[in-house]
């Protein structure tokens, strides 16, 4: 057995470099009916993960990674990630004016 850093109180190793990686991941779906009648719709659903291997908040924060062997054990899901969004628009076109029911 040794002591990884014994000049350090804490013991621990600590890693600052740039070899971070990030992951995203994400399933798509849309809708769309084109213009008719004065009406149009348009919806998207988006299912998506949004992994980091180390700290992703700041560029002051450190890593304590669980191995050097394999630093990909720590992904964890990051502070902007967003698993669903669904989004809904439409146009609706009034009946007034020129060619118009008024």
């Amino acid at each position: 057995m040794f002591v990884v850093n014994p000049a350090v109180a804490s013991g621990g190793t600590y890693l600052v470099t740039n070899l971070g990686d990030s992951f995203y991941d994400a399933l798509q779906v849309e809708f769309r009916r084109r213009l008719a009648r004065g009406v149009q719709f348009q919806g998207s659903y988006v299912f998506s993960k949004s992994l980091a291997d180390g700290a992703t908040a700041s560029s002051i924060e450190y890593s304590n990674p669980t191995t050097f062997r394999n630093l990909g054990l720590d992904k964890t899901p990051v502070g902007f990630d967003i698993r669903n969004a669904f989004k809904l628009n439409f146009i609706y076109e009034l009946p007034f004016g020129p060619g118009r029911q008024f």
